[in-house]
């Protein structure tokens, strides 16, 4: 495009003609001034600009009217509308100029319409940049410059430190340059009246020479000072200039053009399921324990059985089809145009003849089809192997059904040419188009702080991956947890963001969560006397009605001991009656009618929420039973088959067989595993009737102990569902392998091999070693790690406690049961469902688009391809630990030290209390995010669309209803929903609450601390304030993705406006598929307001696709608007963790001597040192107290700062953002404590206003901390204060404020406790004081006061 000239005539030669009409028109430009001008259209000025003279879009505009700006526009009008066309001898432009003849001579050499067009444009155009900056002042002018590139020049030669020299060089330097461009503005700028160039000349020239002087000052004669103040020396930019504008031009040429094809990146999740066979996972006519049967495996490197066992697949097994069928081809088939792949939409699944792709990739039938639809493909470039072209057919059935419909076309042959261009664009992929955040320097350093961008980082600085491995590697990272909160190198390449597991963990499964116990709920509030609701808001209102009528109803009736009335029942009451119900439906008849009711009909709702959970398990084949752990081992063997192919390729002696060889030992050893165990499962899975997880209670467990143990026993001794009599069983042989394995056998006395003497009493022996084992999983694992169907993949046949991910199927156990063991189970029906969703909903994503539940396949077979290819040992840990983690988070395995230990449980319990401690006034801190609209849709549109008579939010608007109603459909509020205030602990944190735990601390403190979280954060009114702002901004986000996928189908959406679509995972297909759907469009109040009728989409082909790309954006920019931390922002310690990727610190803590050495050092402070299949990894529970409140500004650290820098909004919308929100920020401060405001001079206002307004992201915190450590442990302050010259913010500093800066808010309260209690330094009003201030509720508005009266009264304080 730059190189393109800046004439866009084809032909621009005046014939006689055209001359002999500019004669006859000689007369208007004689009686110019006497001619009435007639009202010409104006371009309205963009609703971004938050007001007329907003600073940067005068500045902007300014620039835009030079002779660099006016030669971009020119070269941009050719880019984007196409050269003029021909010249027309017959064209008169001057009939056309009404309301232009001021500008008559303009038209002149006008070749024809489209030009006349054009120029009208250009002088609208720079006609309304006048308008715009007349009332702009000297100080727009100057700030102008900065920005303007001819001011940079001298900045290039400045030699020595001299202020004059340095000064008239860089003003004669300046003066020459903006000369040349004034003369070039003249000549394109049909506005530009005369004098301006000279007058904007001089003064170019003025300021140039004072910046530069000012600069040379500043460097001095250090060489090196440029580079201090500027990130870089002179050459390094002049170098990364170069850099980017040759790889710029290579990005734009068609020599630089790759093809990818990945259906799974246009449509997540998807299945795939071969034609032509008909196996199952399940036998979906049972409704009872399917019958067991003695499994035949024999598994001896042959791929080729997968198919033998079942028909789907997922994207990482399709590699198993390759080499199964026949290299013939079949005479018999006709191929051409052959339909080898359907897309079914409502499943998310593709059909395919795996027979016909072969066979047309043999024969090269796909090549006659192109050349009979008469279509140029460059073949050889677009397929390389069988597999590119396997998934371009799988695209193209993705195409056919949702993007390329077929009623647009005359004939299937027309339509099929369509189905295969639309493919072949798709599949275009530009050079360097990576999911990197579009930052660098400093900002590229600051954003690792991620673990997600610090995995895509390190994928991406391999010096040894492929282009196409870093591609491919990198987005599947990013698919785990990615969550677009900035734009990144793929967006501004023309290619959309993938959407993440995480991203539908949240949309798919807790908003199918969230309706399901909302409906339960609604049964017992009606059971109650109330009514069901809409909205979650109104079920909060409705839920806290009944809470206060059932507690006095309660209290009056303890009062007046009327043996009549009944204990009014509480909503958790009812959640367990539920799940007792669910568990053991004979205990119905206990209920009275009203009740028995409405538990029936709440059952009815968990009935359809666990069969849609056993139907897409056992779709997917996530059950262990013989069929599916044969189809494991298939996996394994190819893998191991893999191995042996590549260190064949090998040199005798290359280290890297040592490597691989160490993999297949591992691999064979999880054959040996899973043949031990295939023999106790029966051959498929029913599906289960009335199933109910099992989730162990932890301190029911240990307090019914001996009678869990006794009813173990009691169904082991049982010989068809426990331990055979007969010892040659397969049962009984498999039951004492494992015993063997684990150690158990040699404790109990059983026989430790087959040459043993078995012992006449071994049946009773393997039962009672059995019983302790299962006993000790119940207890260990499956209780403390909330381990529901051993989703947490944890096998203990040989590698021991904690090993997360080692098996890759779901687990029911089926001994106990159900209705036998309530009084050891969770029966809370909202706990359940709640916990269920998030672990089995994840392990569903994960199979989906990886293979299996931990991804044990795809880990397995990258980890060989970079044996392969000589990657260093620690370089792999980095890689696929980046993977390991994002996806342990996910699923609640992160955090593998003891959740039910005392170091964990003082840590959770100490985070509560100082939550209710210091939060109290934590909604005045949040006042700044009421400005984040402003931030991201720019003021104008915030008003029209959320504050307008007719905007899209107003309550009463029936318009605004539903729309309403579709936000809360696509994006339910999980925070007030799950009613979680820690919310941040859902991903990734410790989940055992206090309730289950069992601790004794739980037991008398730390569960009434957690309770309290709930009802505190409403009455601070977080909660509330959150609700409204989510509901609010989720309005106009709809909107504004509404409104610009609506433009982008028309061609009128700006390159701005694309990118901005594309880093939310719209690209032009889906946003003329959003567009298409049945929108309503209504003129209101001066513009266009719309409205989704997303309930109606499903109902259209294309419908559900569109729908969850639209429910993808929106709850990502939602998420972006009002910060909400994911795991993608905060770092692995707020988990409590320490991830060491290094391979050396792995094999030191596989030594078991080291290993217990550090565990015992680290014991005190509960650390867990283990060592992990990739690496090690360090648990420290309280590693969390260190950032307790980081996780905003973490979250705003890419969200917000980030994504302003980067330029992801309009620069005036992100600067009037800005402004309001450190506005707000100073406000917040004043509301806060309004007397210690007073005493502060306004640069610590706007300091402090900068810090609370959270625009700076996680700097502004770290500045505090810089502030704080560098005065009170060196005594010498740095940061903004003392550049500003401003004492510190609390004034003078210690080093015990320094020090209770590091350790963060929890173990400096614990310091403060025992520092006022042990030491007598201190007064009796500074004792009382800081006591006070750990109070719960001593911050809180409205009892604060109350609070501090109490305290003073009891400890006989006196004011």
């Amino acid at each position: 495009m730059i190189q393109k000239p800046l004439s866009d005539y084809e032909l621009n030669v005046t014939t006689p003609k055209q001359k002999q009409q500019v004669q006859e028109s000689a007369n208007l430009f004689q009686n110019i001034d006497n001619i009435q001008e007639s009202t010409r259209p104006i371009l309205p000025r963009s609703t971004d600009v938050t007001v007329d003279q907003s600073l940067f879009r005068d500045m902007v505009d300014i620039v835009m009217l030079e002779g660099i700006g006016q030669t971009v526009e020119r070269i941009e009008e050719v880019a984007t509308g196409g050269r003029v066309g021909a010249f027309d001898p017959n064209y008169n432009p001057f009939g056309e100029i009404k309301g232009y003849e001021h500008h008559a001579d303009q038209f002149t050499e006008s070749a024809n319409p489209k030009e006349t067009q054009r120029i009208k444009e250009r002088i609208d155009r720079n006609q309304e940049r006048r308008d715009n900056i007349a009332d702009a002042g000297i100080g727009t002018y100057l700030a102008s410059a900065l920005i303007n590139p001819i001011t940079a020049i001298p900045i290039f030669g400045i030699r020595h430190n001299m202020f004059l020299m340095n000064a008239a060089r860089g003003g004669l330097q300046v003066g020459l340059a903006e000369g040349a461009s004034q003369y070039v503005a003249s000549k394109l700028d049909p506005t530009k009246p005369e004098g301006e160039g000279l007058m904007m000349t001089g003064s170019a020239a003025l300021f140039g020479g004072l910046m530069t002087g000012t600069i040379a000052r500043l460097t001095g004669d250090d060489p090196d000072a440029f580079k201090r103040y500027f990130g870089k020396n002179v050459k390094q930019y002049i170098d990364d200039y170069n850099k980017a504008f040759e790889e710029a031009n290579v990005k734009l040429s068609p020599a630089g053009t790759k093809f990818y094809f990945d259906a799974t990146s246009l449509k997540n999740g998807i299945i795939f399921v071969k034609d032509k066979t008909n196996k199952i996972f399940y036998n979906n006519k049972k409704n009872v324990t399917a019958k067991h049967k003695e499994a035949k495996v024999e598994v001896k490197g042959n791929a080729k059985q997968f198919d033998d066992v079942s028909n789907i697949y997922t994207k990482e097994q399709l590699t198993a089809i390759k080499n199964n069928l026949a290299n013939t081809p079949d005479a018999k088939m006709p191929l051409l145009h052959r339909t080898v792949a359907e897309f079914n939409e409502k499943n998310n699944q593709i059909t395919f003849d795996d027979v016909g792709i072969k066979q047309k990739w043999l024969t090269q039938t796909y090549k006659e089809e192109f050349k009979d639809l008469k279509l140029n493909i460059p073949i050889a470039k677009m397929f390389k192997t069988m597999d590119d072209y396997m998934h371009f057919e799988f695209i193209k059935a993705i195409g056919r059904k949702i993007y390329v419909k077929p009623d647009k076309f005359a004939s299937k042959l027309e339509h099929e040419k369509a189905v295969n261009k639309w493919a072949v664009e798709y599949s275009v992929r530009p050079e360097n188009a990576y999911l990197r955040t579009d930052v660098d320097g400093f900002l590229r350093t600051l954003e690792k702080v991620s673990p997600l961008r610090r995995g895509l980082e390190k994928i991406f600085k391999n010096k040894i991956l492929t282009e196409k491995q870093k591609l491919q590697y990198m987005e599947d990272l990013y698919q785990i947890s990615g969550n677009h909160a900035t734009q990144t190198q793929l967006n501004k390449m023309g290619r959309a963001s993938p959407t993440s597991i995480a991203t539908d963990l949240s949309l798919k499964h807790f908003g199918f969560y969230i309706q399901t116990i909302a409906k339960v709920e609604d049964d017992f509030h009606k059971l109650m006397g109330g009514n069901a609701t809409q909205t979650n808001w109104e079920r909060r209102k409705q839920g806290f009605r009944v809470a206060v009528e059932s507690t006095f109803g309660n209290i009056r009736n303890a009062i007046l001991r009327d043996p009549a009335r009944k204990k009014r029942m509480s909503k958790q009451e009812y959640f367990e009656l539920v799940g007792e119900a669910r568990a053991d439906k004979e205990i119905l008849v206990h209920f009275d009618p009203q009740t028995r009711k409405a538990v029936k009909n709440s059952l009815k709702q968990v009935d359809n929420f666990f069969k849609y959970y056993n139907e897409q398990n056992s779709l997917l084949g996530l059950y262990a039973n013989q069929n599916t752990m044969k189809r494991t081992l298939l996996r394994l063997e190819s893998a191991i088959e893999k191995i042996d192919r590549n260190v064949t390729q090998l040199p005798a002696g290359d280290p890297r067989i040592k490597a691989l060889l160490d993999r297949r030992k591992k691999l064979k050893q999880d054959v040996k595993s899973i043949n031990n165990e295939i023999r106790e499962f029966d051959e498929d899975t029913s599906l289960i009737k009335d199933y109910m997880p099992i989730i162990w209670r932890l301190d029911k467990v240990n307090d019914q102990a001996d009678q869990l143990k006794g009813l173990i026993r009691q169904k082991l001794s049982q010989p068809n569902k426990g331990v055979p009599h007969s010892s040659g069983h397969p049962k009984y042989i498999s039951i004492r392998d494992n015993l063997r394995q684990l150690s158990y056998a040699k404790e109990y006395g059983i026989s430790m091999k087959k040459s043993d003497k078995i012992p006449l009493n071994e049946r009773d022996l393997i039962i009672e070693a059995e019983t302790a084992r299962r006993f000790d999983d119940i207890r260990n694992e499956q209780a403390s790690f909330m381990n529901i169907d051993n989703a947490n993949g944890i096998d203990k046949t040989y590698r021991g406690r904690g090993k997360i991910g080692a098996k890759q199927l779901l687990e029911r156990d089926t001994l106990l049961p159900i209705s036998e063991i309530k009084e050891f189970i969770e029966t809370d029906i909202n706990f359940i469902m709640r916990s269920y969703a998030q672990k089995i909903g994840a392990s569903i994503e994960f199979t989906r688009r990886f293979g299996d539940v931990h991804m044990r396949d795809y880990i397995i077979n990258k980890e060989i391809d970079m044996i392969s290819q000589g990657i260093s040992a620690t370089d792999r840990n980095r890689i696929l630990n980046a993977y390991i983690d994002e996806k342990d988070k996910l699923l609640g395995t992160f955090f593998t030290g003891d959740p039910a230990s005392m170091s964990v449980r003082a840590t959770k319990l100490l985070e509560n209390v100082i939550h209710l401690a210091y939060m109290g006034k934590v909604t005045i801190s949040g006042l700044p995010e009421l400005a984040r609209p402003i931030m991201v849709d720019g003021f104008m549109k915030t008003y029209f669309n959320g504050f307008s008579k007719d905007a899209v939010s107003r309550s009463m608007n029936p318009f605004a209803k539903s729309n309403m109603a579709d936000v809360h459909y696509l994006n339910p509020l999980m925070e007030l929903a799950m009613s979680m205030t820690n919310r941040y602990v859902w991903q990734g944190g410790i989940h055992l609450d206090a309730t289950r735990s069992g601790n004794i601390l739980d037991k008398y403190i730390g569960r009434h601390a957690e309770r309290a979280q709930e009802y505190f954060y409403t009455f601070n009114g977080l909660q509330p304030l959150t609700y409204f702002l989510k509901t609010f901004n989720g309005l106009l986000s709809a909107h504004r993705f509404l409104e610009d996928s609506v433009a982008w189908s028309k061609g009128l959406l700006d390159v701005k406006g694309q990118q901005r679509l594309l880093s939310y995972g719209i690209d032009e297909n889906n946003a003329k598929l959003i567009a298409s759907m049945p929108i309503e469009a209504v003129e209101k109040g001066g513009g266009t307001h719309y409205l989704a009728n997303v309930r109606e989409w499903d109902k259209i082909a294309g419908g559900k696709t569109a729908r969850e790309i639209f429910a993808q954006a929106l709850r990502t920019d939602v998420d972006r608007r009002i910060v909400t931390p994911t795991t993608a922002d905060v770092p692995n310690m707020m988990s409590g963790v320490i991830r060491i990727n290094s391979e050396g610190a792995r094999q030191l803590f596989n030594n078991n001597l080291f290993r217990k050495f550090a565990n015992t050092i680290g014991f005190p402070i509960g650390a867990k040192f283990d060592a992990t299949e990739f690496g090690a990894k360090i648990n420290i529970a309280p590693l969390q107290l260190l950032t307790q409140f980081f996780s905003w500004m973490m979250g705003a650290n890419g969200k917000v700062f980030l994504s302003a820098v980067q330029g992801r909004e309009k620069g005036a919308v992100v600067i009037n953002g800005m402004m309001s929100m450190i506005a707000l920020g100073v406000a917040a401060d004043f509301l806060k404590n309004p007397s210690y405001w007073e005493n502060k001079n306004w640069v610590e206002r706007t300091i402090r206003g900068v810090e609370l307004s959270g625009i700076t992201g996680l700097l502004g915190d770290l500045n505090f901390h810089l502030e704080t450590l560098s005065q009170g442990a060196f005594e010498t302050p740095l940061g903004l204060r003392p550049l500003l010259g401003q004492d510190a913010r609390f004034g003078e500093v210690s080093g015990e404020d320094a020090f209770k800066s590091v350790v963060g808010a929890g173990p400096a309260a614990v310091y403060d406790l025992i520092s006022v209690l042990s030491d007598n330094r201190f007064t009796e009003e500074e004792k009382h004081d800081t006591i006070k201030r750990l109070l719960p509720g001593s911050t809180l508005l409205g009892i604060e006061h109350m609070i501090d009266y109490i305290y003073d009264t009891i400890t006989g304080i006196k004011e």
